[in-house]
Formats: C-alpha cells, sequence, structure tokens
C-alpha cells in the first residue's frame, strides 16, 4: 500500500523500483506513482515515456481514481483508494 510519504513509486523491472515485475515488455522504469494535492500516475521514469507506454495512452501524468486500471507493458493494475493500493490483476491483456 503506497502512502504519500512513499511518492513517487516507479513500476518497472530494476531492482530499486517499488513495484517490480519480471515483464520482459515493462520498460526498466515503465511508469511511476505520485502525489501532489492527489495521486497521479505518469508514463516513463519522469523523464523519458516508455518504450511500450502506459495503457492511458497519456504523454502528461494523469489523476489516479478509486477503481481505474491501467496497463503497464503486458500487466495490468487496479488502484484501489482512499490509500493507494495497487494490485496486478490475475490475468494479461494480449
Amino acid at each position: 500500500m503506497l502512502q504519500q510519504k512513499d511518492a513517487p513509486v516507479s513500476i518497472g523491472r530494476m531492482a530499486d523500483c517499488g513495484i517490480r515485475f519480471e515483464d520482459s515488455s515493462m520498460s526498466r522504469y515503465h511508469c511511476r506513482i505520485g502525489f501532489d494535492n492527489a495521486w497521479f500516475i505518469q508514463d516513463g521514469d519522469g523523464f523519458n515515456p516508455s518504450t511500450n507506454g502506459t495503457w492511458l495512452f497519456t504523454e502528461d501524468s494523469y489523476e489516479v481514481s478509486n477503481g481505474m486500471v491501467f496497463k503497464a507493458a503486458e500487466t495490468l493494475f487496479k488502484v484501489i483508494l482512499p490509500q493507494v493500493l495497487i494490485e496486478p490483476l490475475p490475468y494479461l491483456l494480449h
């Protein structure tokens, strides 16, 4: 579960990512979750976009909402608020 003090948290393949996956289509730093008056998701590492994109197809940050589903590479995630719980869904999109 993410808390404001944890933000930003990277999702990707690198060992220092707060949410790490061995998904070969996921970038080393695929996207990140941050907090700035509201939770947001941003594709890439904050400087460069990911190679395969984030399912929201946004280049800017996007406000996170309860129940929101997003895709990073081939992995689906669901957001559960009031705090941010990001859990992988048990299936993949192909």
